[in-house]
């Protein structure tokens, strides 16, 4: 925050001297610093080469804004320039040496030690002498050597007038242009960026006190000529001089609409000070003296070039006066002639207004892309797995409800049943379907002119007994009967394929193995393993019994599986040339932190349904079988009996209860139909930069949500809207087949949303601080 000094004088020149109090602190904030005190001595001296410098000045009869030039009048001498250069260098040290008076050392320490930490600063000098606002402070050698201090003038503090930031319409009062060039300063207001300025050339008084009354002006611009006696004068136009006194319920007016600054680019402006001060004025700019033509130019172009680029007010009035410098050579002292008066109580002016905090972004862009990195890097390490896996079970229980798959028929073996094929007791190792109750089955379906297209078999076999040809026989040579094969199961036993199958290995039997997060849940599949030595492999196929039923029955329909293994890269292409593409998990796909991601796996989309496939047991199949349950379907066979080693899984749709392990053989099948004949999507995580770019929009979406809402109650309600939005948005991204990030983003809207109140509230209480009432 920019420093406001504050030194005020109190007394005269010639006789007392001047009590000096200097108080340090910042802009729009209480004093924080003590006072500190000092004295300043009076000074005869000092007022003579004051008086000489102006009487030097005065002499010099230049082409001026003053009513009159006057004549040059010297004895030959010394040069008129020369005598007021060597005047104003007299002036200048022996300013020099009086501020260096003992008495007032405590304050020049002070200010010197301020000043020294390069803070851009204010510095207002209040005094009721006169004298003090003639005198050329900017060559304080400690101002001087502080390139981002400016002295200004004040009065004493009082109420401060109506303001509103940043300037954007100007009065320009052109008026008596006797002998100057006054259209040079309209031209370059007119050049003023995004500014409407509006003319009054020659007004007269009514026209003047009209335009006051009744419209609003940010700046109000007077050029022409002026003129100090007893007080200041104006003249706008060649006939009428005004007071400002004349002017002042036009005046009071305007600066309770909100006129920000004056400048009077005229001569001898001073005279002008005590009644806009008296109106509460918030910024005026005059000119102490004579005021050459080409100087009042210069100034007001460098000025309206700094302050338009947003330069603070003080600063700007700074860098025009020091560019006068350029000009000395011709019109000595030209960088004294500016002097600026502040209304303590006012904010600093600036040519754009500040963005207020509620509606300055590059907080709540910060905040956010904060909140977002912080996310992500937790993401990253793997710590919102848990809660991200809970939330995408929560999702996918809560889609909208989907028809049973008509093309697959369950036939599901219980404990009862596998008990009614042994005479006396299933001993662990048994096969859940004996080979008599297998080959009848097989005679069953057989019987029907319109047989299934394919038969799964989730029941690992080992060799048929040879008291069952038929059997035999079909295990060899049927290619619509798939068998089952594991390299290790749950209990840490090897299942080779059945001996009878010994041709198309691959086309005929597949893996059972599943995949199971933590929480003994099944999200993913295992579709393809890569088979590195088949000889000494238990069980050397490369795809899983559920792609593999698809595969058989989409091979009917026109379907084959493209595997490009050196590209990873797997699709279903249709002799059409349509294509469905396998998308690959990787080991931080979506949720997943650093998973094992060997083999080809790949997101199940569970069938949203209460039956998700027509599910017999195996007596009743037996019993009614019949053409519905058999034609052109998908007969997959397993038990539900985890003493003869099924596998009982739980899913997303029931994570607290398990389930066959021929259901998610079940899933993953109708999955793969579904996406090739029924355009059903397969469901797949973004890509990385997808679900980064997703988290760190939600979180910006969450600052906006409060960023710009001023009452609680708003606040509450548009978070609980964009959370809601959120919510539905992931959720029917999940119904379009895209898993995306659901948890990251809430963490990420409500901390945002949680961190921006904290800072509005923060900055609040600062504005409550800096201005009280």
């Amino acid at each position: 925050m920019d420093r406001l000094i504050v030194l005020e004088l109190e007394g005269d020149l010639n006789q007392q001297g001047f009590q000096a109090r200097l108080e340090v602190g910042c802009d729009r904030t209480p004093r924080t610093e003590p006072v500190v005190r000092g004295r300043l001595p009076p000074n005869p001296a000092l007022v003579e080469c004051l008086q000489s410098w102006q009487e030097s000045y005065e002499q010099l009869a230049i082409s001026t804004r003053k009513i009159q030039p006057q004549s040059i009048n010297y004895d030959g001498t010394i040069h008129p320039l020369e005598a007021c250069r060597q005047s104003a260098d007299s002036l200048k040290q022996e300013l020099e040496t009086w501020l260096q008076e003992k008495p007032f050392r405590d304050v020049e320490v002070k200010l010197r030690e301020t000043l020294s930490q390069a803070h851009p600063t204010r510095i207002l000098i209040r005094s009721a002498s006169n004298q003090i606002a003639q005198l050329p402070w900017h060559h304080w050698e400690c101002i001087d050597r502080s390139p981002q201090t400016e002295i200004a003038f004040s009065a004493p503090p009082s109420k401060p007038a109506t303001t509103k930031p940043g300037v954007r319409r100007v009065l320009a009062i052109l008026g008596d242009g006797s002998g100057i060039n006054i259209t040079a300063d309209l031209q370059l207001l007119n050049q003023i960026p995004k500014a409407e300025v509006k003319p009054l050339v020659e007004p007269t008084r009514e026209e003047l006190n009209k335009y006051l009354w009744e419209q609003s002006w940010d700046i109000l611009f007077f050029a022409g000529h002026g003129h100090t006696e007893e007080t200041g004068r104006i003249w706008i136009n060649p006939k009428d001089s005004l007071s400002l006194e004349e002017l002042c319920f036009a005046l009071r007016k305007a600066i309770d609409r909100g006129l920000q600054l004056a400048i009077f680019n005229s001569c001898d402006g001073l005279g002008l000070v005590p009644a806009l001060t008296d109106l509460r004025l918030p910024n005026l700019i005059v000119m102490r003296h004579l005021l050459p033509d080409l100087v009042a130019q210069t100034f007001l172009e460098n000025f309206l070039a700094a302050f338009s680029r947003d330069r603070p007010l003080h600063l700007a009035v700074r860098e025009a006066r020091e560019k006068l410098q350029g000009l000395e050579n011709q019109f000595p002292c030209a960088s004294w002639l500016p002097v600026l008066y502040v209304n303590p109580a006012t904010v600093p002016l600036t040519w754009n207004p500040p963005l207020p905090a509620r509606h300055d972004p590059r907080p709540l862009l910060l905040i956010s892309l904060a909140v977002a990195f912080l996310v992500i890097l937790a993401r990253m390490g793997g710590s919102l797995q848990p809660l991200e896996l809970w939330a995408y079970d929560f999702l996918m229980r809560h889609r909208l409800p989907e028809d049973t798959d008509p093309r697959i028929l369950l036939v599901i073996i219980d404990q009862t049943e596998v008990s009614n094929q042994y005479p006396g007791k299933a001993k662990p190792g048994d096969t859940a379907l004996t080979d008599k109750t297998a080959e009848t089955l097989l005679q069953t379906i057989n019987t029907y002119q319109l047989p299934p297209r394919v038969i799964a078999l989730d029941i690992f076999r080992e060799a048929t007994s040879n008291d069952y040809p038929i059997l035999k026989k079909a295990l060899a040579t049927d290619d619509r009967l798939i068998a089952i094969c594991e390299p290790q199961s749950l209990d840490q036993r090897h299942y080779p394929p059945p001996p009878e199958i010994t041709e198309n290995l691959e086309e005929r039997v597949g893996f059972s193995s599943h995949l199971a997060d933590p929480g003994e849940i099944v999200r993913r599949a295992l579709l393809f393993a890569h088979v590195n030595n088949p000889q000494d492999n238990v069980c050397p196929v490369r795809f899983s019994l559920g792609l593999l039923t698809a595969l058989h029955y989409l091979a009917s329909e026109g379907w084959q599986l493209d595997v490009q293994e050196e590209n990873d890269q797997f699709k279903l292409v249709h002799q059409t040339g349509q294509e469905v593409m396998l998308k690959q998990l990787t080991a931080n796909a979506g949720a997943y932190h650093n998973i094992d991601a060997r083999g080809y796996q790949g997101t199940i989309n569970y069938r949203a349904s209460t039956e998700p496939f027509e599910r017999v047991s195996l007596t009743n199949f037996l019993k009614n079988a019949n053409h519905s349950w058999l034609k052109d379907r998908i007969i997959l066979i397993g038990s539900s009996d985890p003493e003869l080693g099924d596998v009982r899984l739980r899913t997303p749709l029931s994570p607290a209860e398990s389930q066959p392990g021929v259901l998610t053989h079940a899933h993953i099948a109708s999955q793969l139909i579904s996406a090739a004949l029924d355009g059903r999507p397969l469901l797949q995580p973004w890509p990385v930069v997808g679900d980064l770019l997703w988290i760190v929009g939600w979180s910006i979406a969450g600052g906006i949500a409060v960023w710009y809402c001023r009452r609680l109650g708003i606040v509450i309600l548009t978070e609980l809207t964009t959370l809601t939005f959120l919510s539905s948005s992931a959720w029917g991204l999940l119904m379009q087949g895209w898993w995306v990030p659901f948890v990251p983003p809430i963490l990420a809207v409500s901390t945002t949303a949680i961190v921006c109140i904290l800072y509005q509230r923060k900055q609040k209480l600062q504005l409550l601080l800096v201005n009280p009432q």
